[in-house]
Order: structure tokens, then C-alpha cells, then sequence
């Protein structure tokens, strides 16, 4: 059975197909003075990643969410079949940091989810918040 909230032409879905991407957790980053960055402020995260990170690696935006959403149950890459919460720092407006997340309990087997969070000035990154780049 196919899935109807499926609605990105195959087209714009083949843009990304073969593109590696990383996932940076933040339980396996410190900063310069060996803290960590879980209970902290998502923004201090975000500056750490795109500094250390930037130069190897792009910082996906709204295409590559639309990308991650549109793809069949099948489809949805074994590193995103957990429980975590996978950020798209290319994509802040207003004030918040889409991203999204694997429902594997779903009626058409696991996909993904989007939701939208708030990037706190007074810390809270959680365990599960993950930053995705794709490598250039």
C-alpha cells in the first residue's frame, strides 16, 4: 500500500539521492573545555557545530527536511529509525528549529515526522537532539 501523505514529485526526491549525510549527536561532542553540551543552550550547539563542521560539511535547509519527509517507509535510512530528534540548523526562522523525527509506530510502517522547536536562549538541549549535515 502506498503512502498518501507522500506528495513530493520523485524529481526533487532524486536531488539528494546519493548524498552521504552526518549526524552529530551531541552525547559525542565537548566543547574546548571538555563539557559537555546536553542541558545547555541549542544555540551554543548549533555555533559549535557549524564552526567545527562548516568547512567539510553544508548545512541542509527546508529541501533536504521536504526530502527526508517525502521518502516511502522503506525508504527512511536505519540512522533515523530511533527515537532521536534531527535538527536543521540551515532552517531557523522565528525563532524556531525544524526538524524531524521517525514515527515507527505508524500504519504505513516507519516515517518521518516534522515538528518544530524553540531554540531556548536559556539551555535546553536535550539528549535526543541531533544536527544533520550532508557532505559537500
Amino acid at each position: 500500500m502506498s503512502d498518501p501523505f507522500n506528495t513530493l514529485p520523485e524529481s526533487k526526491r532524486n536531488r539528494f539521492e546519493g548524498i552521504n549525510f552526518r549526524v552529530i549527536d551531541p552525547k559525542d561532542e565537548k566543547d574546548a573545555e571538555g563539557r559537555s553540551f546536553i542541558g545547555r543552550p541549542m544555540t551554543e550547539f548549533f555555533d559549535y557545530v557549524k564552526a567545527k563542521y562548516g568547512q567539510r560539511y553544508n548545512i541542509p535547509g527546508p529541501e533536504y527536511e521536504e526530502y527526508l519527509l517525502s521518502l516511502p517507509p522503506k525508504d527512511v535510512p536505519t540512522e533515523f529509525k530511533n527515537d532521536n530528534f534531527y535538527k536543521f540548523i540551515g532552517s531557523i526562522v522565528d525563532g524556531k528549529v525544524p526538524g524531524v523525527m521517525c514515527d515507527t509506530a505508524g500504519n504505513y510502517g516507519p516515517k518521518m515526522k516534522l515538528f518544530a522547536r524553540r531554540v531556548a536562549p536559556s539551555g535546553d538541549l536535550d539528549r535526543r537532539d541531533c544536527v544533520v549535515l550532508l557532505e559537500k
